[in-house]
């Protein structure tokens, strides 16, 4: 399988990209890029590879994949009334950094804490209706909700 660099369009004032992703189906090509991704699965189930992980893929699945790690999702043969639905954000890895020589954190622990509080913000930012529709989503689909974490090709995915 051929892998594809994929260059992430983000407006120069902004320091992430976000993606409502709609479709019939995921069927995209395998590709990496310099940027981390967090990516909410909403709706389509299917295969998803990251590195040399191949793992299935469905509703409520919450992935963080780490800097050049190549990945793919791939649908299952669609319904009639099927559609893949996604939201995905992609920053810098340095972003992190930035932002604490923004702040002045002296604490490695407070920057972690800090800097995963803002990666959680934006998501909340993506959901529909912000916390309170993430709210929702966690009580009516709580039982769905899986989060992969994926740092290195070579790496397996923790859930």
């Amino acid at each position: 399988m051929k892998i594809v660099f994929e260059k992430v369009a983000r407006s120069p004032d902004r320091s992430f990209a976000t993606v409502d992703k709609r479709a019939r189906a995921f069927d995209g090509r395998f590709h990496f890029h310099p940027e981390i991704e967090i990516t909410l699965i909403e709706s389509s189930s299917g295969r998803r590879v990251v590195g040399d992980s191949i793992e299935p893929f469905a509703p409520g699945d919450l992935v963080m994949l780490g800097p050049n790690l190549p990945h793919q999702y791939v649908s299952d043969p669609p319904s009639s009334d099927t559609i893949a639905a996604a939201k995905v954000i992609q920053f810098a890895p340095d972003w992190g950094d930035k932002l604490s020589k923004q702040v002045h954190f002296n604490e490695a622990s407070v920057q972690s804490t800090v800097f995963y509080g803002v990666i959680l913000l934006i998501v909340l930012f993506l959901m529909p209706g912000g916390a309170a529709g993430l709210l929702h989503q966690l009580r009516t689909s709580l039982k769905r909700l899986r989060v992969w974490l994926y740092s290195r090709a070579d790496s397996r995915a923790t859930a």
